[in-house]
Protein backbone atom coordinates (compact mmCIF):
# COMPACT_ATOMS: atom_id res chain seq x y z
CA UNK A 1 0.00 0.00 0.00
CA UNK A 2 2.93 2.38 0.58
CA UNK A 3 3.69 2.15 -3.15
CA UNK A 4 0.27 3.73 -3.66
CA UNK A 5 0.14 6.03 -0.62
CA UNK A 6 3.36 7.95 -1.26
CA UNK A 7 2.69 9.06 -4.86
CA UNK A 8 -0.91 10.03 -4.06
CA UNK A 9 0.23 12.30 -1.21
CA UNK A 10 3.09 13.68 -3.34
CA UNK A 11 0.63 14.44 -6.14
CA UNK A 12 -1.72 16.28 -3.77
CA UNK A 13 1.18 18.29 -2.32
CA UNK A 14 2.39 19.16 -5.82
CA UNK A 15 -1.06 20.34 -6.82
CA UNK A 16 -1.16 22.46 -3.65
CA UNK A 17 2.01 24.24 -4.77
CA UNK A 18 0.56 24.64 -8.24
CA UNK A 19 -2.61 26.39 -7.02
CA UNK A 20 -0.98 28.33 -4.17
CA UNK A 21 -0.77 31.64 -6.11
CA UNK A 22 -4.54 31.55 -6.59
CA UNK A 23 -4.69 32.07 -2.81
CA UNK A 24 -1.65 34.21 -2.05
CA UNK A 25 -2.12 36.70 -4.87
CA UNK A 26 -5.87 36.96 -4.33
CA UNK A 27 -5.14 38.53 -0.95
CA UNK A 28 -2.55 40.98 -2.27
CA UNK A 29 -2.71 44.60 -1.21
CA UNK A 30 -1.10 46.07 -4.34
CA UNK A 31 -3.22 45.36 -7.43
CA UNK A 32 -0.15 45.94 -9.61
CA UNK A 33 1.34 42.71 -8.29
CA UNK A 34 0.01 39.96 -10.51
CA UNK A 35 0.96 36.34 -10.99
CA UNK A 36 1.19 34.52 -14.30
CA UNK A 37 2.44 30.99 -14.90
CA UNK A 38 3.85 32.31 -18.18
CA UNK A 39 6.38 34.68 -16.65
CA UNK A 40 6.58 33.94 -12.91
CA UNK A 41 8.81 31.26 -11.45
CA UNK A 42 7.64 28.56 -9.00
CA UNK A 43 9.41 30.32 -6.12
CA UNK A 44 7.26 33.40 -6.83
CA UNK A 45 3.94 31.73 -5.96
CA UNK A 46 4.13 33.49 -2.59
CA UNK A 47 4.59 37.10 -1.53
CA UNK A 48 5.15 37.39 2.22
CA UNK A 49 7.74 35.76 4.48
CA UNK A 50 5.07 33.65 6.20
CA UNK A 51 3.82 32.42 2.85
CA UNK A 52 7.39 31.53 1.87
CA UNK A 53 7.71 29.37 4.97
CA UNK A 54 4.50 27.60 3.96
CA UNK A 55 5.82 27.13 0.41
CA UNK A 56 9.09 25.63 1.63
CA UNK A 57 7.19 23.34 4.01
CA UNK A 58 4.97 22.14 1.16
CA UNK A 59 8.02 21.79 -1.09
CA UNK A 60 9.91 19.77 1.51
CA UNK A 61 6.97 17.43 2.07
CA UNK A 62 6.51 17.06 -1.69
CA UNK A 63 10.17 16.12 -2.13
CA UNK A 64 10.00 13.64 0.77
CA UNK A 65 6.88 11.87 -0.47
CA UNK A 66 7.94 11.92 -4.12
CA UNK A 67 11.31 10.45 -3.12
CA UNK A 68 9.57 7.71 -1.14
CA UNK A 69 7.34 7.08 -4.16
CA UNK A 70 10.36 6.23 -6.30
CA UNK A 71 12.05 4.25 -3.52
CA UNK A 72 9.00 2.14 -2.66
CA UNK A 73 8.47 1.35 -6.35
CA UNK A 74 12.08 0.58 -7.27
CA UNK A 75 13.51 -0.89 -4.05
CA UNK A 76 12.76 -4.50 -5.02
CA UNK A 77 13.87 -4.18 -8.64
CA UNK A 78 16.97 -6.16 -9.51
CA UNK A 79 18.22 -4.29 -12.58
CA UNK A 80 20.91 -1.76 -11.47
CA UNK A 81 19.56 0.69 -14.07
CA UNK A 82 16.52 1.24 -11.85
CA UNK A 83 18.77 2.44 -9.05
CA UNK A 84 20.53 4.85 -11.39
CA UNK A 85 17.11 6.25 -12.31
CA UNK A 86 16.20 6.45 -8.62
CA UNK A 87 19.36 8.38 -7.75
CA UNK A 88 18.83 10.86 -10.59
CA UNK A 89 15.18 11.45 -9.66
CA UNK A 90 16.04 12.01 -6.00
CA UNK A 91 18.75 14.54 -6.90
CA UNK A 92 16.30 16.29 -9.22
CA UNK A 93 13.70 16.56 -6.47
CA UNK A 94 16.15 17.87 -3.88
CA UNK A 95 17.51 20.47 -6.29
CA UNK A 96 13.95 21.52 -7.18
CA UNK A 97 13.51 22.38 -3.51
CA UNK A 98 16.63 24.50 -3.89
CA UNK A 99 15.02 26.45 -6.76
CA UNK A 100 12.14 27.24 -4.41
CA UNK A 101 14.57 28.39 -1.72
CA UNK A 102 16.85 30.56 -3.87
CA UNK A 103 15.22 33.00 -6.26
CA UNK A 104 16.85 35.11 -8.93
CA UNK A 105 18.26 37.34 -6.18
CA UNK A 106 20.78 34.49 -6.00
CA UNK A 107 21.13 34.41 -9.76
CA UNK A 108 24.08 32.05 -10.22
CA UNK A 109 22.83 29.63 -7.58
CA UNK A 110 19.36 29.50 -9.12
CA UNK A 111 20.66 28.93 -12.64
CA UNK A 112 23.05 26.18 -11.52
CA UNK A 113 20.22 24.47 -9.65
CA UNK A 114 17.99 24.76 -12.72
CA UNK A 115 20.61 23.04 -14.86
CA UNK A 116 21.00 20.20 -12.35
CA UNK A 117 17.21 19.98 -11.87
CA UNK A 118 16.60 19.70 -15.60
CA UNK A 119 19.40 17.28 -16.47
CA UNK A 120 18.84 14.88 -13.57
CA UNK A 121 15.09 14.68 -14.16
CA UNK A 122 15.67 14.02 -17.86
CA UNK A 123 18.28 11.40 -17.00
CA UNK A 124 16.00 9.75 -14.43
CA UNK A 125 13.11 9.41 -16.87
CA UNK A 126 15.28 8.11 -19.70
CA UNK A 127 17.11 5.72 -17.37
CA UNK A 128 13.77 4.21 -16.37
CA UNK A 129 13.14 3.53 -20.04
CA UNK A 130 16.55 1.86 -20.30
CA UNK A 131 15.78 -0.16 -17.18
CA UNK A 132 12.51 -1.61 -18.46
CA UNK A 133 14.08 -2.40 -21.83
CA UNK A 134 17.06 -4.22 -20.28
CA UNK A 135 15.31 -5.87 -17.32
CA UNK A 136 15.96 -9.43 -18.51
CA UNK A 137 14.16 -12.20 -16.62
CA UNK A 138 12.19 -9.96 -14.25
CA UNK A 139 9.39 -8.50 -16.41
CA UNK A 140 6.99 -7.79 -13.54
CA UNK A 141 9.16 -5.38 -11.55
CA UNK A 142 8.01 -2.30 -13.48
CA UNK A 143 5.36 -2.02 -16.16
CA UNK A 144 6.88 -1.78 -19.63
CA UNK A 145 4.34 0.77 -20.94
CA UNK A 146 4.80 3.03 -17.91
CA UNK A 147 8.57 2.90 -18.33
CA UNK A 148 8.27 3.77 -22.02
CA UNK A 149 5.96 6.72 -21.26
CA UNK A 150 8.44 8.05 -18.69
CA UNK A 151 11.26 7.67 -21.20
CA UNK A 152 9.32 9.53 -23.87
CA UNK A 153 8.56 12.25 -21.33
CA UNK A 154 12.28 12.48 -20.63
CA UNK A 155 13.06 12.99 -24.31
CA UNK A 156 10.34 15.65 -24.57
CA UNK A 157 11.90 17.49 -21.62
CA UNK A 158 15.31 17.18 -23.26
CA UNK A 159 13.94 18.76 -26.44
CA UNK A 160 12.65 21.72 -24.42
CA UNK A 161 16.20 22.67 -23.49
CA UNK A 162 16.96 23.39 -27.14
CA UNK A 163 14.18 25.89 -27.84
CA UNK A 164 15.76 29.14 -29.10
CA UNK A 165 13.74 31.31 -26.71
CA UNK A 166 15.51 29.75 -23.72
CA UNK A 167 18.73 31.53 -24.69
CA UNK A 168 16.98 34.91 -24.38
CA UNK A 169 14.90 34.32 -21.26
CA UNK A 170 16.64 37.11 -19.32
CA UNK A 171 15.85 39.85 -21.86
CA UNK A 172 13.51 42.56 -20.55
CA UNK A 173 10.89 44.58 -22.44
CA UNK A 174 11.58 48.30 -22.82
CA UNK A 175 8.58 50.59 -22.28
CA UNK A 176 8.04 54.33 -21.98
CA UNK A 177 6.26 55.61 -18.88
CA UNK A 178 5.73 59.33 -18.33
CA UNK A 179 8.64 60.08 -20.65
CA UNK A 180 10.92 57.69 -18.78
CA UNK A 181 12.28 54.45 -20.23
CA UNK A 182 11.85 51.50 -17.91
CA UNK A 183 12.49 47.80 -18.31
CA UNK A 184 9.88 45.23 -17.25
CA UNK A 185 9.64 41.46 -17.36
CA UNK A 186 8.03 40.24 -20.60
CA UNK A 187 4.63 38.57 -20.49
CA UNK A 188 6.26 35.28 -21.46
CA UNK A 189 9.48 34.07 -19.80
CA UNK A 190 10.77 30.86 -21.35
CA UNK A 191 12.82 29.78 -18.32
CA UNK A 192 9.86 30.21 -15.98
CA UNK A 193 7.67 28.14 -18.31
CA UNK A 194 10.31 25.40 -18.54
CA UNK A 195 10.59 25.25 -14.74
CA UNK A 196 6.82 24.80 -14.50
CA UNK A 197 6.84 22.12 -17.21
CA UNK A 198 9.55 20.14 -15.42
CA UNK A 199 7.60 20.40 -12.15
CA UNK A 200 4.44 19.24 -13.93
CA UNK A 201 6.45 16.35 -15.39
CA UNK A 202 7.23 15.20 -11.85
CA UNK A 203 3.52 15.28 -11.07
CA UNK A 204 2.90 13.21 -14.20
CA UNK A 205 5.52 10.75 -12.92
CA UNK A 206 3.56 10.45 -9.68
CA UNK A 207 0.42 9.65 -11.67
CA UNK A 208 2.35 7.04 -13.65
CA UNK A 209 3.66 5.46 -10.43
CA UNK A 210 0.08 5.24 -9.16
CA UNK A 211 -1.00 3.54 -12.39
CA UNK A 212 2.04 1.26 -12.18
CA UNK A 213 0.80 0.01 -8.80
CA UNK A 214 -2.39 -1.33 -10.40
CA UNK A 215 -0.94 -2.77 -13.59
CA UNK A 216 2.18 -4.51 -12.33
Amino acid sequence: MLKLFFPIVALLLGISILVLPQITYRRRINDDVKFSYLNCFPYEVVITYTQRVILLALGTLFVMFATQSYISTIIRCTNPMYYSALLLQVVSLVVFLGTLSFGLDYYNTHIIMDVIFFLTQIGGDIMLLVAVVTRGYFPYEFNMVIGIIMGVLGFILLALLFIPQLKKWMYMDKVEENGTTIYIRPKVCSLAIVEWIFFLAQLINMILLIINYFVI
